[in-house]
């Protein structure tokens, strides 16, 4: 099977990846660099299919690209790094992930633009 495939969602490119190890721990989740959204999520391989579509994730992740979009290069000190260091449970956050700002803020700008809610 191939390592990634992609496909077009508005102005963003989705790449889907199957999970990697990195430093000794298994990678997955989703990243928003630009117009690029790199979800990296899958099964077991006996399984079937190591892709997961799941729309709701790629409409917030949309919602990150618009950002990006607006921020420019702010983009990681506003919301990238910020994002990871909570969601890697390297920084604290009282409430759950999607109240933290960053992502609030994706979530709200996806469904505005979609007409729809993310969540």
């Amino acid at each position: 099977m191939d390592k990634y495939k992609t496909e077009r969602f508005r102005e963003a490119r989705v790449v889907y990846a199957k999970p990697f190890r990195l430093l000794g721990r298994e990678m997955h989740g989703c990243v928003s660099l630009g117009t690029f959204v790199f979800s990296i999520y899958g099964r077991d391989e006996n399984d079937g299919d190591a892709y997961e579509s799941d729309n709701r994730i790629i409409y917030h992740e949309y919602g990150h690209t618009l950002q990006s979009a607006v921020l420019g290069p702010l983009y990681l000190l506003v919301i990238g790094v910020p994002s990871f260091l909570v969601s890697q449970r390297i920084v604290g956050h009282s409430g759950a992930y999607h109240d933290f700002y960053t992502e609030h803020w994706a979530d709200v700008w996806a469904s505005a633009r979609l007409g729809r809610p993310v969540h």
